[in-house]
């Protein structure tokens, strides 16, 4: 194949650990590096400007469409499963929420064997990610690619619940991402100078001036080459569905994230052998927990009509928006560089945990707002809302090959709230939603309840409005999962056992989940990888 393309290092998937890895591997001008991505540029102006991430979530145009299998505690709902198909992956399209989790959690790592994953082997690399706006200390970076700052949005009704927090015991916390998590403060984003700052802004876009990067978008990895249990490159399917082999002279690195990993994996050969010879595939190495371990945090929430109409409703007049929508566009100042949500909280249900179980997260304004004028299109009714999520489920799903195809998904099922701890966690949380919403502070602002709705009082009740109305925040992770043992997929430095020349740097390696979101750890496990590949040329 004397037309083969060779490359040091090929990275499969350009979102968040891909443009990590993509940044740091070529930053040595003497390696050859190769960045794939399935889907498209972030050209979309939508992506750049936060007021919009609404609009860009309901679109599903950067989304590879996944749902899960009907959910037994869901009331047998499908559920769909939101990921990046974009430049930039999740980071391109999510709230911008930006939540390290919580120290314990990766001392818990630590526990189970990973030593380089305690906080203190963590915590640097968390560091090294961010500029935060607070400035550097202890805790934060104050020198990263990554630029961060506390939500901007100004509305009365955050005050109130500020308030009306305090008299349930839930404190004033100025950094959960700091030295304590515990409280309620202004939910931090990934905004800079009023953009959207994803992974291609700060790690991606500035690198590709190096001549050593190579990035092509729109390139569908349908398998790896793998010969004596070695990984050797990979091959692309073409727009004419022709089929072309690049090769990887140092290593392959998958980044694909928690569904595609271990999708790409079952393909090449890679994972449980029973399903793979069900479905055809030559199995290459027996890795049965491949696909296994898929967690996610599962929401619920209450919503409440507001008395009056808060400033939301007014900065959305068509006329008003639209001169936002430019001004935020061109330079980054006004409405339309945050959008109505300004809080998120922390707290614990079981007491005698070391971590927090459930986070709280506000919306000031409905998810069908949309833009209005007087006599053409009627405002719209304003309401608020503020959801319980399960930080720690205890529930575990899988994912399942059902084709040989790479163009059919792997069959999702998150088994959602499968036991009773979930279930108790998540109703006291959503109870708690309910008694902070109905504290004296917000009894001004606050109209009748519109979920679950007064009527519905008693456990059970709650339990079934759970079902019909809960959903994941979609942090997806641990498919592959990293550990010290011999059935997990890669071993600390994330290199995929039985395979040599092959590594995962995903959500996928994640032993269990976080409390908070999961682009955090993400970027932090990306720069972590780049530091172990460099060591190991």
């Amino acid at each position: 194949m004397s037309n083969t393309a060779v490359y040091d290092y090929i990275i499969i998937g350009a979102g968040s650990a891909g443009c990590v890895l993509a940044n740091r591997l070529s930053n040595d001008p003497n390696i050859k590096v190769l960045l794939l991505e399935a889907g498209p540029t972030d050209w979309n102006p939508m992506i750049k400007i936060p007021l919009l991430w609404s609009k860009l979530v309901k679109g599903k145009w950067y989304d590879w469409g996944y749902r899960t299998q009907p959910e037994r505690y869901l009331n047998q709902r499908e559920i769909a499963v939101a990921r990046g198909k974009i430049l930039g992956g999740c980071s391109s399209i999510n709230a911008m929420g930006y939540v390290r989790g919580n120290s314990a959690d990766f001392e818990r790592w630590k526990e189970t064997g990973l030593s380089e994953w305690g906080y203190d082997q963590v915590l640097p690399f968390f560091k090294k990610t961010e500029t935060w706006s607070g400035g550097e200390n202890e805790f934060r970076g104050g020198n990263g690619p990554l630029h961060l700052q506390p939500s901007q949005y100004h509305d009365p009704i955050l005050d109130a619940y500020m308030e009306a927090a305090k008299l349930i015991g839930l404190h004033h916390v100025e950094d959960y991402n700091g030295q304590n998590q515990i409280g309620l403060g202004r939910i931090q984003q990934n905004i800079f100078n009023g953009y959207r700052h994803s992974a291609v802004d700060a790690y991606l876009r500035p690198a590709l001036k190096r001549p050593n990067l190579h990035l092509k978008v729109e390139q569908f990895v349908t398998r790896l080459v793998i010969e004596r249990e070695q990984a050797l490159g990979l091959v692309v399917a073409s727009h004419n569905n022709t089929q072309k082999y690049i090769r990887a002279e140092k290593e392959v690195i998958v980044s694909c994230g928690t569904i595609n990993t271990p999708h790409l994996l079952m393909l090449s050969g890679v994972g449980p052998s029973d399903q793979l010879k069900k479905q055809g595939v030559k199995v290459i190495f027996d890795a049965p927990e491949v696909g296994q371990n898929l967690q996610d945090h599962i929401s619920a929430g209450v919503t409440y009509d507001r008395k009056e109409a808060g400033p939301f409703v007014k900065n959305t007049r068509y006329d008003r928006l639209t001169i936002d929508l430019v001004r935020a566009y061109f330079l980054g100042k006004g409405l339309a560089t945050d959008f109505p949500s300004g809080l998120t909280g922390f707290t614990k249900i079981d007491k005698k945990s070391d971590v927090p179980d459930i986070r709280l997260l506000f919306r000031m304004a409905p998810i069908n707002s949309h833009p209005w004028f007087p006599f053409f299109q009627a405002a719209w009714n304003d309401e608020f809302s503020l959801r319980a999520i399960l930080l720690h489920p205890e529930s575990r799903g899988n994912l399942s090959l059902i084709s040989d195809n790479p163009k059919i998904s792997l069959q999702i099922k998150p088994n959602f709230l499968s036991t009773t701890n979930d279930r108790r966690v998540l109703l006291e949380g959503l109870k708690l939603c309910r008694e902070l919403s109905e504290r004296n502070p917000l009894d001004k602002f606050r109209g009748l309840e519109k979920e679950p709705g007064s009527n519905l009082q008693s456990d059970d009740e709650l339990y079934d409005y759970i079902g019909n109305t809960a959903f994941p925040i979609d942090h997806p992770c641990g498919t592959c999962r990293m550990g010290n043992d011999e059935r997990s997929v890669v071993d600390p430095k994330l290199r995929v056992r039985g395979i040599s020349n092959l590594r995962i740097v995903d959500a996928s390696v994640m032993p269990d989940i976080t409390s908070g979101g999961i682009n955090a750890p993400v970027l932090m496990i990306a720069e972590k990888a780049s530091d172990f590949i460099t060591e190991a040329q």
